[in-house]
């Protein structure tokens, strides 16, 4: 009888992911919204469960790269659940086990395995709990094929129907920039000492933008009309406290770089729509500066004073940061804008019809996908904070070499 009711609910589990998944979710996705739902919860148990679906259920040998390095990366982070996983889909096969739409041998019962993370009173969560989180998830569109389409060919040919493929068109002219990128912000997050970090976020701002700017100079001899950009999408998951303004931070940032955000507050989950090499910049540049934000707004906070208090200057801090990086970020563009075209050596103006085609293309990409968002505004700040956050903001490093971009005088320490 336990065995049977073991089989149930892995059943149950691993339909009501694979249904999930046909419904536009992907990995990363659902462990953040479930990890957010059963907030007691170790990442490693929730974990542990997608990993065996895409171990057991999924042909992952097909699957788009932006699928299995989701998958890598969760095995990754958590090699306990990892090894849990590949035990399940071991014996489960041993067992006949039987995936998604397959059929269980006969005398395959005898020993069945458990689901990783189900069955145990210390796990804390039910198969029932998961499956109706799962059901009531709504509908997103689709950034890459479900495991249903995929195959040997798909697995080749790129994204789903309907995207253009992330490398179609002119390249970059060094395709190894974006993992130099990655190694110095990584940096910059880990050290302890602040002009360490403001350097290598320096040169990684001048890598950024240079290999920005070289992209968009190929582009400029091709007819520069919308239909020749190949944009994409990628989801942002966000953590609490202050979601609202870090998707103001990331929402700015994104604009500066001809990327469109779309947020969901129910799910706290950002996609951002654009080229792949814009989509990829914002996603560092976010993650650098956020990280600057939260140094910056922890040494300024007020001290002996409420929590409503301090909640209201910290977010309203975020709100001034992000509108004055905002500022920032756009005059840094046109300058490297102005210096690679001269270092080209054609007029300042030779992009612009291709900056605007592909703004038209990611226009008409995001009104695809998302064809009723509309505007979010923030709410109301705290002045202290705003103008606290807009000084930080002033000496945020997002140029190269230190040189910071010239500017209003900063204001005196809020």
């Amino acid at each position: 009888m336990a065995d049977g009711s073991a089989r149930h609910s892995a059943a149950l589990v691993l339909g009501a992911l694979t249904d999930v998944y046909e419904r536009g979710w992907q990995p990363q996705d659902v462990l953040h919204v479930t990890g957010r739902h059963f907030s007691d919860v170790k990442a490693g148990l929730i974990a542990s469960l997608l990993l065996a679906h895409a171990y057991r259920v999924t042909p992952l040998a097909w699957a788009p790269p932006a699928w299995s390095d989701q998958i890598r990366a969760m095995a990754l982070a958590e090699p306990t659940a990892d090894a849990a996983a590949r035990r399940y889909a071991g014996s489960a096969a041993e067992h006949g086990r039987p995936g998604c739409g397959s059929r269980e041998r006969p005398g395959g019962g005898a020993g069945h395995p458990s689901l990783p993370g189900i069955g145990s009173a210390a796990d804390r969560f039910s198969a029932g709990g998961l499956v109706l989180l799962w059901q009531s998830l709504p509908d997103w569109p689709h950034l890459c094929p479900p495991p249903s389409l995929w195959s040997p060919h798909a697995a080749s040919a790129g994204p789903a129907e309907g995207t253009p493929a992330a490398d179609s068109g002119p390249r970059a002219v060094d395709p190894k920039v974006p993992a130099r990128i990655r190694g110095l912000l990584a940096k910059a997050e880990s050290t302890d000492f602040p002009h360490e970090a403001e350097a290598l976020t320096a040169k990684a701002q001048e890598l950024i933008t240079r290999h920005a700017v070289d992209t968009a100079l190929l582009h400029r001899d091709t007819d520069a009309d919308a239909d020749g950009f190949a944009v994409s999408a990628r989801r942002i998951h966000l953590n609490n406290p202050y979601l609202r303004e870090k998707v103001t931070l990331l929402s700015v940032i994104g604009r500066v770089n001809t990327v469109r955000t779309v947020w969901s507050k129910r799910l706290a989950i950002a996609t951002v729509i654009g080229t792949e090499d814009a989509l990829e910049q914002v996603a560092l540049l976010y993650t650098s500066l956020l990280v600057q934000c939260t140094r910056a707004m922890q040494a300024r906070s007020p001290g002996a004073v409420g929590p409503g208090r301090t909640a209201a200057f910290r977010r309203s801090f975020l709100v001034g940061f992000a509108t004055r990086i905002g500022q920032r970020l756009a005059e840094s563009h046109r300058q490297a804008t102005r210096d690679a075209a001269a270092d080209a050596g054609v007029c300042d103006g030779a992009l612009v019809p291709v900056l605007r085609a592909q703004d038209d293309a990611v226009r008409k990409e995001a009104q695809r996908l998302f064809p009723h968002s509309r505007p979010t505004h923030a709410g109301k700040v705290d002045p202290v904070g705003w103008c606290a956050g807009t000084d930080a903001a002033e000496t945020a490093t997002i140029t190269a070499g230190g040189r910071r971009i010239p500017g209003r005088v900063p204001l005196p320490g809020a």
